[in-house]
């Protein structure tokens, strides 16, 4: 009884060992991918005027990427792998990020790249990192008084009249898709659950300048976070807070009014003192605030992947949301520099007129918000005791706000007209 164990396991042995020899296991034939020949796919596109439509720059913005790239590509490799890289390889690698990032479906473009499945997403990764690496592509907030000067006069420039002298960003929030993340990924999925726009998400804070270059953002917010919250989460106000006294951010009624910030007044405070200036002020605060809200489509519709939720985990979520600012940011300078696209002319001059140095341009005078005379002013009223209905401020942010209101009604700034028959015909439509 002992020996039988022994004799099965003997039987079935050579059982296995006369199958495998008379059919015998081999591996699948290797496969052999063709990869596009790009010179000729960049001539035909270039032919067809339709390489900027394909990768969202001129060939010429491309080759520039690259010579950034490459270079960056090859020593975090290298750090790795001690292998020679082709350059044809690398070329292929970042256009097909770049088309990926486009909204190209994967499937397509592998093919399209002689990639498999894994290679396809393990290059994207490797090129993502490789631009977030470049030191050109770096996104840096004004810290200096120097730097914050020319990001206020590209703000002066398109508020009328220059009111609003002091504007260092706009900021705003958006909410980017993503798949629901799994409960290894984040500490708290419902988190990133945005009740506002049913879906999951992550609450990415952005600040931009007046060309609609981003200057800041922060990813570190879930998608259920409301925009003061994520603001305060943000480090941006204690970098605002080192620069001149009179400089400021503007945001919309998502966030808390301070003397750092400034928002448009609210409909119940539009019914106090002051409508119509006050309107006024919300008109022409807008004309400021919209650069982030140009800024956001332009992200979005330029780097399509945004259009749906992003399939990825949650890390490379934020991965995918740093290449694509880097990427805008390039874009937009490029635009300038050739005076393409959705640029004004204008704003072409201004940023050449930045990286030559040239001679400034004369601006209507006008006053800066000195925060000190805020507080001086804050301390009066409230020392005093008023039995009218007076509206006084109840915060320095508030006051702030006010004294640009009391600039508007001495010199009979209002909302232009034709502003004023849209919103009624939008109100009654």
């Amino acid at each position: 009884m002992r020996k039988m164990p022994d004799i099965i396991i003997n039987v079935v042995c050579a059982a296995v060992f006369s199958y495998n020899k008379k059919h015998k296991c081999r591996r699948k034939p290797r496969i052999i991918r063709k990869k596009v020949n790009l010179d000729e796919h960049f001539d035909l596109l270039v032919q067809e005027n339709e390489f900027q439509s394909y990768y969202r720059m001129t060939r010429s913005s491309f080759d520039k990427l690259f010579n950034l790239f490459a270079p960056v590509y090859i020593s975090q490799r290298n750090h790795k792998i001690n292998v020679k890289i082709d350059r044809n390889d690398l070329q292929n690698k970042l256009q097909l990020t770049i088309s990926w990032l486009a909204g190209g479906h994967f499937q397509a473009l592998r093919a399209h790249g002689g990639l498999s499945r894994s290679s396809f997403y393990q290059s994207v990764d490797q090129v993502m990192e490789a631009i977030i690496g470049i030191t050109d592509l770096q996104i840096s907030f004004p810290s200096t008084n120097e730097e914050a000067l020319k990001v206020v006069e590209g703000f002066r420039d398109k508020s009328t009249n220059g009111l609003f002298d002091g504007c260092v960003g706009a900021i705003d929030g958006w909410l980017c898709p993503i798949l629901r993340p799994t409960p290894t990924s984040v500490n708290t999925v419902i988190d990133f659950f945005s009740g506002h726009y049913q879906k999951y998400g992550i609450n990415v804070q952005l600040c931009c300048d007046s060309l609609c270059r981003f200057t800041a953002f922060s990813v570190s917010n879930p998608g259920s976070r409301a925009d003061h919250l994520a603001y305060k989460n943000w480090g941006l106000s204690t970098i605002v807070k080192g620069l001149n006294n009179s400089y400021y951010i503007i945001a919309d009624n998502a966030y808390v009014v301070t003397p750092y910030l400034m928002t448009p007044f609210d409909k119940l405070e539009l019914k106090k003192k002051n409508t119509l200036a006050r309107d006024s002020f919300n008109f022409y605060l807008s004309q400021l605030r919209i650069r982030i809200e140009m800024a956001i489509g332009i992200l979005v519709n330029k780097w399509r992947i945004f259009k749906k939720q992003l399939e990825v985990n949650t890390a490379k979520c934020k991965l995918i949301i740093h290449t694509a600012m880097r990427l805008h940011n390039f874009i937009v300078n490029e635009k300038m520099l050739t005076g393409m696209g959705y640029c004004p002319k204008l704003d072409a001059y201004y940023i050449k007129r930045d990286l030559n140095d040239g001679d400034q341009l004369t601006y209507l005078t006008s006053t800066p918000h000195d925060k000190e005379e805020c507080a001086k002013v804050y301390k009066e009223n409230d020392s005093e005791k008023e039995s009218d209905n007076t509206d006084l401020t109840d915060s320095l942010g508030s006051l702030f706000r006010d004294l640009i209101v009391d600039r508007i009604s001495q010199n009979n700034m209002h909302r232009p007209q034709h502003n004023i028959n849209r919103n009624r015909n939008k109100r009654s439509g």
